[in-house]
């Protein structure tokens, strides 16, 4: 509190991350988050450990738009200062690291490296799925990728939040489809 009433910018940062994250819970999914608070956030970093929440954000934000350089420089940004990040939520950002180097990519050795440093604390159960079905269709293994999203699409309404769930369905469907395709005679592409 007092870092907003002496206009410090931590404190602002922290505020425009908190609309955001709102946003997104009540179901505003972060391709349509106001696009100036997303850069005016980014813009606030210090490039510190402090950093992590924006550069998520940022990530979220970039990926969901079709930036998908900037959302993996974002998102490595974010990785190499995980230590700034609460301990029981690092698993999360290490299976967004898992999933973007599969998914993207396609480094099977560095997706499979994070997926495996990702275990313990807060990550909702579908993030994991979507983040092993990721590994496993670009490793080519189309029927156990589509089993994983299978899964991932089914712990999906158990999400308390809806931007997130809108996303992850998305991205669960989108390697489903694809592995359905490839099995079926067609060829594999990164969405």
């Amino acid at each position: 509190m007092l870092d907003l009433l002496r206009g410090r910018p931590r404190a602002e940062r922290r505020l425009v991350a908190l609309t955001l994250v709102t946003a997104w819970q009540d179901g505003v999914r972060p391709r349509d988050w106001e696009a100036r608070l997303v850069e005016r956030l980014l813009a606030l970093r210090e490039g510190t450990e402090d950093d992590v929440g924006a550069n998520i954000c940022g990530y979220y934000y970039a990926l969901d738009s079709g930036q998908i350089e900037r959302g993996g420089r974002l998102l490595d940004l974010a990785v190499s200062q995980l230590q700034g990040y609460q301990a029981d939520f690092r698993p999360a950002l290490l299976l967004e690291a898992a999933f973007f180097e599969a998914r993207h990519r396609r480094d099977v050795v560095a997706a499979r490296a994070w997926l495996e440093r990702a275990q313990g604390g807060h990550a909702e159960t579908y993030t994991r799925l979507r983040a092993e079905a990721a590994i496993l269709w670009a490793e080519g293994c189309y029927a156990e990728a589509a089993a994983k999203a299978e899964a991932g699409l089914a712990a999906i309404p158990r999400s308390a939040a809806r931007g997130s769930a809108v996303l992850e369905s998305e991205w669960l469907n989108s390697i489903l489809a694809e592995s359905q395709r490839v099995r079926h005679g067609g060829t594999a592409e990164s969405m």
